[in-house]
């Protein structure tokens, strides 16, 4: 089997070479694959993340869900916290170039949060369909994930971003549904569909 740093090489390299108009297509189509599923349709909270580069982004799908709360992730030290916004107004540049909330937005209070009703959506390099995820190495969801057991954990990942199998240790937390363009895979039973 690969090692984690080959494939993270390989898919970075897939995605970085796939036309902007294809991206868009695809994150289009996630966008509509989410909007009509009833996991999305019952949650009550949003978090949503910034697309760095060519990850598929799900900014046009959040603009049109802010009836739900929606939360965005802020980098501090080596944890990540997700402050609620309300427009693609309220960011600035932050940890590792990426988009995030202004430091004068506060941080949710998550210990509050019904877990069970949070959607998490997850960006990465790669993914599978056993819920094996490969970031770019710096673990921040998966410390959250590790803190926030019952939150949804969702990946996303574009046509090109789809292996086989992503090799996983034991400190990686999987995901529970994967959104491709073309469907939504439920990759763990770890879940009561009719929460």
């Amino acid at each position: 089997m690969e090692t984690k740093a080959s494939i993270r090489t390989k898919y970075k390299i897939l995605r970085n070479a796939m036309p902007e108009n294809i991206v868009r297509e695809e994150s289009q189509r996630i966008c509509q694959n989410i909007s009509t599923w009833e996991i999305f349709q019952k949650a009550q909270n949003c978090f949503f993340y910034y697309p760095l580069g060519k990850e598929a982004s799900l900014l046009p799908f959040f603009k049109e869900s802010i009836q739900k709360r929606a939360a965005f992730p802020r980098v501090r030290g080596e944890e990540m916290d997700f402050c609620e916004v309300n427009s693609t107004d309220d960011f600035q540049e932050g940890y590792f170039h990426v988009m995030e909330p202004k430091d004068e937005i506060p941080a949710m209070d998550l210990a509050e949060l019904e877990q069970e009703k949070t959607i998490v959506f997850t960006p990465g390099l790669v993914f599978d369909i056993n819920g094996g995820r490969s970031g770019y190495g710096k673990g921040f969801y998966d410390r959250f994930f590790q803190k926030y057991k019952k939150v949804i954990r969702v990946g996303i990942a574009l046509s090109c971003q789809l292996a086989e199998q992503v090799p996983m240790e034991a400190y990686d937390i999987p995901m529970d549904y994967l959104v491709t363009p073309e469907k939504i895979y439920k990759v763990t039973d770890n879940r009561d569909e009719n929460k």
